[in-house]
């Protein structure tokens, strides 16, 4: 999306002065190890976050077969929707919140009097960050599109690409240079809160970037008394 992990790397030279991460420089090897760590620090704290960088990745279901493997770059799960023949999205799928509730049971006498759930097309899901389970078991195959916040490629070397908006580049060389700087001298700093520190205000313009108006409420289940 902006840039490699050189600009990064160049961002800590302005924080650090004492630091030397140009190619083959000596600080250079454990400046991009921090900025690894920063990368994984950026991505655990905006996957805690709704909206934040959302993107979609798909999956897909296996006839009669009750579970798909969760993707594992899906680190937040906004929404899961059913594509038609088109990869047209068509519906939502609902949550289950129960432990073992996409195979559902009916009370006594029913359970011997009715048919069970059969298979078609998936309308719920429980997921738990190692599979999918759906309900009904899918009678095909039949291909969903999943929202949330996907992990990116991790950083490699200085020419790896920086999948994030050019203004998280420097909360991102804060981070790594203070990382750094924790090794030398024995800081005790907490690193979730300067991950807060640093992060979190580029963040919260990314989560509310669309201000043209108050949000309503969304209601989706009702009840009577």
């Amino acid at each position: 999306m902006a840039g490699t992990v050189a600009d990064i790397l160049g961002l800590m030279e302005l924080i650090d002065n004492e630091l030397e991460t140009a190619s083959g420089e000596v600080d250079e090897t454990d400046a991009i190890t921090a900025c690894i760590q920063a990368q994984h620090y950026l991505e655990t704290l905006a996957a805690s976050m709704p909206k934040i960088l959302q993107s979609t990745v798909n999956v897909t279901t296996t006839n009669d077969t009750e579970t798909t493997t969760w993707t594992s770059s899906i680190l937040r799960l906004d929404a899961i929707w059913f594509l038609d023949s088109n990869s047209r999205p068509i519906r939502k799928l609902a949550r289950i919140d129960e432990v073992g509730g996409h195979v559902p049971s009916l009370p006594w006498p029913f359970q011997v009097t009715l048919p069970t759930f059969g298979t078609g097309a998936p309308f719920a899901y429980y997921g738990n960050m190692a599979n999918f389970y759906w309900l009904p078991r899918p009678d095909g195959t039949h291909t969903l599109r999943v929202y949330g916040f996907i992990e990116q490629t991790r950083f490699t070397v200085r020419t790896s690409a920086v999948s994030y908006p050019y203004r998280l580049h420097l909360p991102m060389a804060q981070f790594a240079a203070k990382l750094m700087s924790v090794g030398v001298n024995d800081d005790t700093m907490d690193l979730d809160r300067l991950a807060a520190q640093v992060y979190t205000p580029a963040l919260r313009q990314l989560r509310k970037f669309d201000r043209g108006g108050p949000r309503g409420r969304h209601y989706t289940e009702f009840h009577t008394t």
